[in-house]
């Protein structure tokens, strides 16, 4: 039941894509300009800190930093077939390692700071790699609540496994809810922020495909965590096949919380 490195990539990239429209929102509200350094934590195989060298233009730089070799590798082969000269990547394990030295305009954090164990020590390197006046863009779950509509029993335990699932996982959402708080107190001031969250019909594949998908991977990961066995998963799946299968059904995503701070 293992995920394959693919399969994984495939899921982050459609993850990366639905997210755009609230990235670009928030990079807009922080003032990102053509030229600017952006340090993007957490960045995966890439999706973010491709997206974020479009915005800074050829005179700006992009260093994206993740603990997983087979995403930087991933990213890495993006990065030389399409030929993009403002990126460059490393491993850096947030938990333990200290973020490159250099001073950045801009801090990017997508999905990543609830995942760690101390979010506040994270946010005090963060304050080190701004430079005075640089701004920090953070992105991240608030809660577990997806909403599907028609409502069943079997969704609601899913829910409720997610949560189980997380905090096994050693992440923490409430976590996100404490950012603005961790960044007063390194003398980062919170200009704005934002929730999100959006309404999707199963009837529409091309957007319902990142919920399809990550669902399913979510019932493999309560087996292997034994929040469930194999007789649940499958029971799940024949369930969740006849739920999407309604022309009125829909989901209602879990909640973000966008913030931009300022050094």
């Amino acid at each position: 039941m293992a995920e394959s490195l693919d399969h994984q990539i495939h899921l982050m990239k459609l993850q990366a894509d639905r997210g755009k429209t609230f990235s670009k929102k928030l990079i807009q509200k922080a003032g990102v300009f053509s030229g600017a350094s952006i340090l993007d934590l957490g960045c995966g195989p890439g999706f973010s800190s491709i997206w974020l060298s479009q915005q800074v233009g050829n005179t700006g730089k992009i260093v994206g930093v993740d603990h997983s070799e087979d995403f930087l590798e991933y990213m890495n082969l993006e990065i030389k077939k399409r030929e993009i000269k403002n990126i460059s990547c490393a491993k850096v394990d947030l938990n333990q390692d200290e973020v490159p030295s250099e001073k950045f305009d801009f801090v990017f954090a997508r999905r990543v700071l609830y995942f760690l164990k101390d979010s506040s020590k994270v946010i005090e390197k963060i304050s080190k790699a701004l430079k005075p006046g640089g701004k920090i863009i953070i992105i991240d779950f608030i809660s577990t609540d997806n909403y599907f509509f028609p409502n069943s029993p079997i969704f609601k335990d899913f829910v409720q496994k997610m949560e189980k699932w997380i905090a096994l996982s050693g992440s923490n959402l409430g976590t996100t809810l404490e950012l603005p708080s961790q960044l007063r107190l390194q003398g980062i001031a919170v200009e704005h922020l934002e929730t999100f969250s959006e309404v999707v019909y199963t009837s529409s594949p091309e957007n319902f495909e990142v919920y399809d998908l990550g669902f399913k991977r979510f019932a493999d990961r309560y087996v292997e965590q034994g929040l469930w066995n194999e007789t649940q998963r499958k029971n799940f799946l024949e369930k969740w096949t006849d739920m999407k299968s309604n022309p009125d059904a829909y989901i209602i995503s879990v909640p973000e919380l966008g913030i931009v701070a300022k050094q």
